[in-house]
């Protein structure tokens, strides 16, 4: 893995992107776009992107971990560390 071949998969209306989370059982991508105050996610390659979570409180430098499990069918969950150690979690349906 010498990074000589860097794919981008996100681009655009990106402010402040951190921390990424990877679904390998779902091929989906989770990142905190923190300029915006949202979490987002996407297939892979890019495709079907959409907001999982927004309440633009969500700030760059604030968090130093994410992880994204499912625990039901129907409920995602989103779990930050945040720089204090405490652990937050959010439900998502």
């Amino acid at each position: 893995m010498s990074g000589g071949s860097v794919t981008t998969i996100v681009y655009s209306n990106l402010l402040q992107p951190s921390l990424l989370a990877v679904r390998q059982a779902t091929n989906e991508i989770f990142w905190i776009n923190a300029g915006k105050g949202k979490v987002e996610r996407s297939i892979f390659d890019g495709s079907e992107r959409t907001d999982v979570y927004s309440n633009g409180r969500i700030t760059a430098g604030a968090y130093v971990a994410m992880d994204v499990y499912k625990v039901h069918n129907d409920i995602l969950y989103v779990g930050f560390l945040l720089m204090t150690l405490l652990n937050a979690h959010q439900q998502f349906k």
